[in-house]
């Protein structure tokens, strides 16, 4: 088996510096993901019919609303559900929505919360 001083021998500054891009720009792609530039609303639905809409990209503090016996924490990154009447808590557990098309629903109280994102665009075509 070789050790590491030979392998390192072998390398020419090219490869340190392949290796060097590789890794920054893995770094710059990375820290582009979690990047909020999108505007989000959030779209509240009661008893399968439109509640109302949030624009959370407007928001300067974070407010809750009141939906049935849920109640949601709309912030400037996401939406939570704080409080339901519901048994099993599924919803309060789901934690927060921040990335557009996420959706969360309180199936026993009859409320859901979708995140979309003002472009609207497609994620996939399907034919």
């Amino acid at each position: 088996m070789k050790n590491a001083k030979e392998i390192l021998s072998k390398l020419k500054k090219g490869d340190f510096a392949v290796a060097l891009v590789t890794l920054f720009l893995s770094a710059l792609l990375f820290a582009l993901s979690f990047s909020q530039g999108e505007k989000m609303t959030a779209r509240i639905y009661y008893n399968g019919e439109s509640y109302g809409t949030v624009n959370l990209y407007e928001l300067s503090e974070p407010c809750q609303l009141t939906v049935g016996r849920c109640t949601l924490l709309f912030e400037a990154d996401g939406v939570t559900f704080l409080s339901s009447e519901c048994e099993d808590r599924l919803c309060i557990n789901r934690g927060k929505l921040t990335k557009a098309g996420d959706t969360m629903a309180c199936v026993p109280e009859r409320v859901s919360v979708v995140l979309k994102a003002e472009k609207d665009e497609a994620d996939a075509v399907v034919f």
